[in-house]
């Protein structure tokens, strides 16, 4: 997980998942290319534009809801 200037936060080595400030407002971004955190079900390519709807709905996307948990 990563953060950095206008990015709330980021998951995965290449950034696969980025979570934008004011991500209600602002779009943010997965890129399935990069994905080394995310299995994608068997069979599917990561290039294929199936594979960039996968966890989001479209590759990019606002976000309308976050939670965020703490363990202990």
């Amino acid at each position: 997980m990563y953060h950095y200037y206008e990015v709330l936060f980021c998951f995965g080595n290449s950034y696969s998942l980025r979570i934008l400030n004011d991500c209600n407002t602002n779009l943010s971004y997965y890129y399935p290319g990069n994905n080394d955190h995310y299995a994608l079900p068997e069979g599917m390519d990561k290039e294929s534009e199936e594979s960039k709807s996968f966890l989001a709905g479209s590759q990019s996307f606002k976000v309308l809801d976050l939670e965020v948990y703490a363990l202990q």
